[in-house]
């Protein structure tokens, strides 16, 4: 779908650096509802569920599944001359959402707010078959504005299965950064805490500054700080499993808390309330390109979702772990004044254990489900994304703690011109990727619960650069499940 992107793989093999990669299967294509807002506005909820083209409910409306083995998202906006893709200094994507549902599952309503908005619980449909396949599936690897050029399909063999599909629902947190002077170039009116370098080529207002729209009232002994009313969860864990807290970031704390998710709620509008909201409205919207085969069992083998937050903690849904955050954000302090550039380096850091990822879990209704306890012979990973964001990302790594091998490294490419999916300032994050030798990848790492990670990323510091994130989004497969019977695998540090 997206012909003028070269997808690429962060840590293929020699020779296959520069391979642009392809989809497998058959595909078919949906479009959100419209995302209809003002300058500095910003859209964020759940949209009504849509369904699914009619061809492919019927064809999987028996004990055959849907086996999802990529997808392409591009940002438009439709024309009479067809769709036209829309730059992100027009309309930024800070994250988004996204389930295919089974016609066997219900919604039973949101649950906790863990950072990316409330999570929709899902519950089987009374008098429902019953299926061992996943009945809802989430697609949130690279959900952020580097979702259109980062690959985001599978290695062979791999994929996520749906029964009886027949739905999808979209939850995007879109920015509108369309210059209000008309001229279509990058640009518009700030709000005064916005820490956007003068004359910057990427917008102020995708750091979510908090204007003096915003109100915060700070915590005290008997009472935590609130920001707009809600309560403020600042929840900076301690070494090892972040620095965020003995280097007293400003997002531990609502009193100085400078900008984020909390002051970008949805509806919200991020100028100061001195500042005329311009009256122009903006409509775009998501299309997305799924490819996918019949699932089978026998060849195929089902990912699984595990995530973490450099926060120190699982920033992968709403349910059940323990380890879960509400806060998976964090500022970059501008380096001090006579800095020179190359020392112009922020870093945050995180070890923890594989098992810190997992919980107990229903894989047919829990749509990040990682279970611990088919986790029992650990886990082989298939694809690891890093999650940062424009214009100061640098770079992350992981790493196994315990050998000290690097997992993984991401290096973020950067835009060159005003063109959608190539926007100077903005970036996008090839993912490593393992599998077979003849796909340019590299063999499976095979992690135990008790293996230890270690992850560091970086960030430039020459500005400031309020409510970041750094999260690793990877996709595994359970050991004792196998991999593709010719895949490539690391054990104990042995290529098999």
């Amino acid at each position: 779908m997206n012909q003028d992107v070269d997808y690429l793989i962060g840590n293929a093999l020699p020779g296959y650096e520069s391979k642009s990669r392809d989809f497998i299967g058959e595909y078919f294509e949906v479009y959100s509802l419209p995302i209809r807002t003002k300058y500095s506005e910003v859209f964020w909820h759940s949209m009504r569920p849509l369904p699914l083209p009619d061809p492919i409910i019927e064809r999987f409306n028996g004990s055959t599944g849907l086996a999802v083995t990529g997808y392409e998202v591009d940002v438009v906006r439709q024309t009479s001359a067809g769709d036209v893709s829309v730059p992100c200094t027009e309309s930024y994507n800070h994250h988004y959402t996204m389930q295919i549902v089974s016609s066997e599952a219900e919604i039973l309503g949101e649950g906790e707010d863990m950072g990316h908005g409330p999570g929709l619980m899902f519950g089987h449909r009374r008098g429902g078959s019953v299926s061992q396949i996943p009945l809802v599936q989430n697609f949130n690897e690279h959900n952020g504005n580097e979702h259109r050029q980062s690959y985001h399909g599978f290695p062979i063999g791999f994929v996520q299965p749906i029964h009886k599909p027949n739905r999808f629902i979209f939850t995007p947190m879109q920015i509108n950064t369309r210059n209000p002077d008309g001229s279509g170039r990058p640009g518009g009116p700030l709000p005064r805490a916005a820490q956007a370098a003068p004359n910057a080529t990427y917008s102020g207002l995708l750091e979510c500054p908090c204007t003096t729209r915003v109100q915060k009232v700070p915590a005290t002994r008997d009472e935590p700080g609130t920001i707009n009313g809600r309560v403020y969860h600042g929840d900076c864990r301690a070494e090892p499993l972040s620095n965020l807290l003995p280097e007293h970031n400003p997002t531990c704390e609502a009193e100085t808390y400078m900008g984020g998710i909390e002051c970008c709620q949805d509806g919200m509008f991020l100028l100061d309330a001195d500042q005329e909201i311009p009256p122009e409205e903006d409509e775009v919207y998501f299309k997305w390109r799924f490819y996918f085969q019949d699932y089978h069992p026998a060849s195929h083998k089902p990912t699984i979702h595990v995530e973490w937050a450099l926060n120190g903690c699982d920033s992968g849904g709403p349910m059940g772990n323990p380890m879960n955050c509400r806060h998976i954000e964090y500022d970059v302090p501008q380096a001090p004044r006579g800095t020179a550039p190359h020392d112009a380096v922020h870093e945050i850091r995180s070890t923890w254990q594989v098992k810190d990822m997992l919980h107990s879990c229903d894989p047919s209704k829990d749509a990040y489900c990682a279970d611990t306890a088919r986790a029992a012979d650990g886990i082989y990973l298939v694809m690891a994304g890093g999650h940062c964001h424009s214009p100061a990302c640098i770079g992350m790594e992981l790493k196994n703690a315990d050998t000290g091998e690097l997992l993984c490294e991401v290096r973020p490419v950067v835009g060159k011109s005003e063109h959608a999916k190539d926007e100077k300032s903005y970036i996008w994050l090839p993912p490593c990727q393992w599998g077979q030798h003849k796909e340019g990848l590299r063999p499976h790492p095979l992690l135990k619960l008790n293996t230890n990670l270690t992850s560091v990323k970086r960030a430039n510091s020459t500005y400031g650069h309020p409510g970041v994130m750094a999260i690793w989004q990877m996709r595994a497969v359970y050991a004792k499940d196998g991999l593709p019977e010719d895949a490539d695998r690391f054990i104990d540090g042995i290529h098999v």
